[in-house]
C-alpha cells in the first residue's frame, strides 16, 4: 500500500500483509456435495515485527442438518447468502526481548543525558539492562467452532500463555539462568519452571538446572567452545531414577 507521509514530504510503501491464501476445490466425480469448504488464511505483522497475527476461515456453500452435518443444500436458497461461516480462528504471537520493548517504547530524553549521576549510584537504565537478553513469549488464541453432534457453533479461547526465558549475570563469572516460566492463564498454573545457574571456569564451564515440578535436574561439565569442546560430563537424575549414585 503507497500513502503520502507529510514529514517527509513523499509516498512511502507499507506492507498490509505478508502471506495471504485461498484453498477450494470442485470435484467433478462425486454425486453429491461437489464444493468442497472455502478457506482463506493470512499473516499480519504488528510493531515492527514483534507480534504476528494469524487468521484462518472456512467458509460452507451448503447447509447443515440438526446434527451439524453438511447436506447437499446450498445456504443461498435458504439465506440468499453465497456461503456461510463454517469455521474462524485468530493467534497473536508475540516475542520480543526486554531490550527491544525498551527500544519500541523509548522516548527522547536526550535533554536529561547530559546530566551526571550522583557518584556512587545505580542508575536504573544499567539495572534494567542486565534483563536485555531477556526474552518474553506470549500466544492467545480464538476459535468459533461447532458444537459436535449440534447445528450451533461457540466462541472459546484456545489458548492465553506468557513464558520468560533469559539469564541475568550475576558477575562476571556467574549467572542465573531462567530456561522458561510460564504461566497458563486458562488453567491458572505456573507450566514446567526450569531454573539454573551457569558458573564460568576460564576454559570450562558448569551449569546446573532444576525443573521443580517435574522433580528433575541436571549437571553439566564442560570445556569452552573451541578443539576440546567434546569432552562433557553431563549427569541428569529425576524422581523416577531410585537410589542412583553420581
Amino acid at each position: 500500500m503507497k500513502h503520502y507521509s507529510g514529514s517527509r514530504d513523499t509516498v512511502l510503501r507499507k506492507r498490509i500483509f505478508d502471506n495471504l491464501t485461498f484453498t477450494g476445490n470442485y470435484n467433478l466425480s462425486a454425486d453429491t456435495l461437489k464444493w468442497s469448504t472455502i478457506s482463506t488464511g493470512g499473516l499480519f505483522r504488528l510493531f515492527k515485527g514483534i507480534s504476528n497475527l494469524t487468521w484462518n476461515v472456512t467458509f460452507d456453500p451448503y447447509s447443515r442438518d440438526e446434527k451439524g452435518n453438511r447436506i447437499d443444500r446450498f445456504v443461498v436458497k435458504e439465506t440468499g447468502k453465497p456461503v456461510r461461516l463454517s469455521r474462524f480462528g485468530v493467534q497473536l504471537n508475540t516475542g520480543c526481548t526486554v531490550k527491544q520493548l525498551r527500544q519500541l517504547f523509548e522516548k527522547d530524553n536526550s535533554g536529561n543525558r547530559n546530566a551526571r549521576p550522583a557518584s556512587g549510584t545505580t542508575q536504573p537504565d544499567e539495572l534494567i539492562s542486565w534483563f536485555d537478553g531477556f526474552r518474553i513469549n506470549h500466544r492467545v488464541s480464538f476459535d468459533r467452532l461447532q458444537v459436535a453432534g449440534t447445528n450451533r457453533d461457540t466462541l472459546m479461547i484456545g489458548t492465553n500463555n506468557i513464558s520468560f526465558s533469559g539469564s541475568i549475570p550475576v558477575s562476571s563469572k556467574w549467572s542465573i539462568d531462567i530456561g522458561n516460566i510460564s504461566y497458563d492463564f486458562l488453567s491458572k498454573k505456573i507450566v514446567y519452571p526450569d531454573l539454573g545457574f551457569s558458573r564460568d571456569l576460564h576454559c570450562w564451564q558448569l551449569s546446573m538446572r532444576w525443573q521443580p515440578l517435574r522433580g528433575t535436574y541436571e549437571v553439566f561439565i564442560g570445556v569452552k567452545p573451541g578443539s576440546l569442546d567434546f569432552i562433557k560430563a553431563p549427569y541428569r537424575k529425576n524422581n523416577f531414577d531410585g537410589n542412583t549414585i553420581f
